[in-house]
């Protein structure tokens, strides 16, 4: 973002800015950046789920999961 605003560019003006993963720092940073925040508790619990599933079928033959968890949009100022 600083290299940005020395270049004489502003955001979302000039360059929108969209990062993955959201940060408590995000919001600091003016105009704010906007996020794709991943869902980090859902995500332990359900891999702690999965864990303990497959524990409780005593490891009798492989077993596949697959998980789509949603993200959730944060929208700030730089996009």
């Amino acid at each position: 973002m600083e290299s940005i605003t020395n270049l004489g560019l502003r955001m979302p003006q000039d360059i929108a800015m969209i990062c993955f993963d959201d940060h408590d720092l995000f919001r600091l940073y003016p105009p704010g950046i906007t996020a794709i925040q991943q869902p980090i508790e859902g995500i332990a619990k359900t891999a702690m789920q999965l864990l303990m599933q497959q524990m409780d079928k005593n490891r009798n033959g492989a077993m596949f999961n697959q998980v789509a968890l949603e993200p959730h949009f944060v929208e700030r100022g730089s996009a």
